[in-house]
């Protein structure tokens, strides 16, 4: 999209950059992923997840890609308002570091990694979104999902 397509309306930009963004996570989801959505008064074992996790999370749902194998980290920039931060998790709720690219390419940003998820180890997106925190969405295994609750 050329700078003079950009639409000029704020409200309108906003859906825009949504839609990007919308298109850039059903693109992210692999062939047999699931999305759940999961209400956190409704599930405890998920609520003391996330809030070993990120004992400061106070939304009320988080995402699951259930059946990833593999994530790439993109965008780790700021992006219209919005910035993407990835995170590893352990199934027990620890965190670990990930490196991602905090620049895009033409500003000296590296390729664009790859996570794989496996046994006990998870990748959760999280970050920014138009100053605000975005809503986490983990990314995990079929049977960790079973077992958690998640369906």
């Amino acid at each position: 999209m050329l700078p003079s397509d950009f639409p000029p309306d704020r409200l309108a930009r906003q859906r825009y950059m949504d839609r990007e963004r919308d298109i850039r996570e059903s693109q992210m989801l692999s062939e047999g992923t699931k999305r759940v959505v999961v209400d956190l008064s409704k599930n405890a074992a998920i609520k003391a997840f996330v809030k070993k996790f990120d004992p400061t999370y106070r939304k009320k749902k988080v995402g699951f890609n259930v059946g990833a194998t593999k994530v790439e980290l993109h965008s780790g920039f700021w992006d219209g308002g919005s910035r993407t931060e990835w995170h590893g998790v352990l199934d027990n709720g620890d965190r670990y570091p990930l490196s991602y690219p905090t620049a895009p390419p033409q500003f000296g940003g590296g390729k664009t990694p790859t996570a794989k998820i496996g046994r006990g180890t998870f990748v959760a997106q999280g970050g920014t979104s138009m100053g605000k925190k975005a809503t986490y969405t983990f990314h995990v295994t079929v049977e960790w999902a079973k077992e958690m609750g998640v369906t």
